[in-house]
């Protein structure tokens, strides 16, 4: 099933991807959507956020809530302890323009 994703002005063409609880966090209402390079935060039901692999870059459409931030800060820690980054929620939010 091809479908596409929008986060902010960005939009992906996800082909196959799967979903996965936050770890360490699985009850909170957030989770990870994987596609080849990219990794996708999904908090509630709306994607706010991306890390390319690839390049090493992220995306953010907004902070939205409060809850969402700390969606975001789950989130950064995650891929700063998977792939060695050194990503901080302030990078997510000036990514989104904040």
């Amino acid at each position: 099933m091809r479908k596409n994703i929008v986060v902010g002005e960005y939009r992906f063409k996800v082909s196959e991807y799967y979903d996965k609880a936050m770890p360490n966090h699985e009850s909170a209402q957030c989770g990870l959507m994987f596609n080849s390079n990219i990794i996708m935060l999904k908090s509630y039901s709306t994607i706010v956020a991306t890390y390319n692999t690839t390049d090493n870059s992220i995306c953010c459409a907004g902070t939205y809530s409060a809850t969402t931030r700390k969606h975001i800060g789950y989130f950064a820690h995650y891929i700063n302890e998977r792939y060695g980054t050194k990503f901080t929620y302030q990078d997510f939010k000036t990514a989104a323009g904040e």
